[in-house]
């Protein structure tokens, strides 16, 4: 094998190289930590998949309100979904604090199966009537609850209503959802305004034009809700992860330093014989970014191993799970290896440059 080679070296110093690597691994630590700040926001992923179906609307006052709906069921591209009250149940994060589901109130069975139809929702809907109550079977198993069980104020706090719900049917929605059969046929908070064969750019637009003398409110994107509410977590989200990756920066630049201080002697003797700086230093690179590309492919696979038996047997069974994926976590993890790799890099070429055959 060519001593050159970057393989070369760390074949022959395999148990050097493992440490060095371990090390390098560690930097999941930041991946993971993505997942979980960013946990709480993904939960919400299905809800804001469903806002692409409809606009909310609520009333503000009664005869604009009820001006606006006409004009909207008149105009043959909206199909309109009033909601009755507004009930909803709290989830426990992985984070440890509670969050609120998506919960929605329906004044009778057939506006959610209409509402279960657009967005193509599995329910069995044979024993809803008022009263009654249907959640994901996310949601029920992070609180507990099963086919049978009854609810009200006085359990849940996000049950503003007086009456008792009794749980008879599950979704297998990926999420926290949780909806209430009310029986209230005089009660028209909110509504769900659902395009009919059209794009949510063109509902919005038909809404947003039908609205011009402000008869109703229409309710913000959860997903714009939602990014106001966690865009403070992500600002100290990121200042851990540079302060995370400037120590582990040079907590593994101390360890290469140890290591290469046994080679001095070899590069010595290289720069003797006449071996360009550049070769050397392509030399010290390749081996690097190898051990950085065994650390994050082979630790890769053993933390991707690590969180599917920690969301198996840990977090589903409880309602909960993390995210194998996160755009944000990836970037993080792309930066903390970055300022680990680069000046590790640079600054043991400058150690080996230095080296004279003259010292030996």
């Amino acid at each position: 094998m060519n001593p050159f080679s970057p393989l070369y070296y760390i074949s022959k110093n395999r148990m050097k190289c493992a440490p060095l690597i371990f090390l390098i691994f560690l930097c999941y630590g930041v991946y993971l930590g993505g997942l979980y700040v960013t946990n709480a926001r993904d939960n919400w992923t299905t809800a804001i998949e469903y806002e692409d179906h409809y606009v909310t609307v609520a009333n503000i006052n009664s005869i604009g309100y009820d001006r606006f709906l006409k004009n909207a069921e008149a105009s043959g591209k909206i199909d309109i979904i009033p909601l009755a009250g507004s009930n909803g149940l709290l989830w426990n994060t992985v984070m440890g604090f509670e969050n609120g589901s998506i919960g929605l109130s329906f004044k009778n069975a057939e506006d959610f199966r209409r509402y279960c139809q657009y967005l193509e929702i599995d329910c069995n809907f044979s024993l809803l009537k008022p009263g009654t109550m249907v959640m994901s079977s996310m949601l029920a198993k992070n609180k507990g609850y099963s086919i049978g069980d009854k609810l009200d104020h006085r359990k849940e706090e996000n049950i503003v209503s007086d009456m008792e719900f009794e749980l008879v049917a599950l979704t297998n929605e990926n999420g926290y959802f949780s909806y209430f059969i009310t029986g209230e046929d005089n009660y028209d908070q909110m509504s769900l305004l659902i395009g009919k064969s059209i794009s949510k750019n063109e509902l919005c637009k038909i809404v947003f034009d039908l609205n011009k003398n402000d008869d109703v409110l229409i309710i913000a994107p959860l997903e714009t809700q939602i990014s106001e509410q966690f865009e403070i977590m992500n600002v100290i989200y990121v200042f851990i992860v540079l302060l995370l990756s400037v120590i582990m920066a040079v907590t593994v630049n101390s360890a290469f330093v140890y290591v290469y201080q046994g080679r001095t002697c070899e590069f010595a003797v290289f720069r003797a014989i006449g071996i360009s700086k550049n070769r050397m230093i392509a030399k010290i690179a390749g081996e690097l970014l190898l051990m950085d590309l065994a650390a994050l492919i082979g630790g890769g696979a053993v933390f991707f191993l690590i969180l599917y038996f920690l969301n198996h047997l840990v977090l589903y069974p409880c309602g909960m799970y993390l995210c194998y994926y996160d755009p944000v976590s990836l970037i993080s993890l792309m930066i903390c290896n970055s300022i680990i790799i680069l000046p590790l890099i640079i600054t043991r070429s400058r150690q080996m440059l230095k080296a004279d055959v003259c010292d030996y």
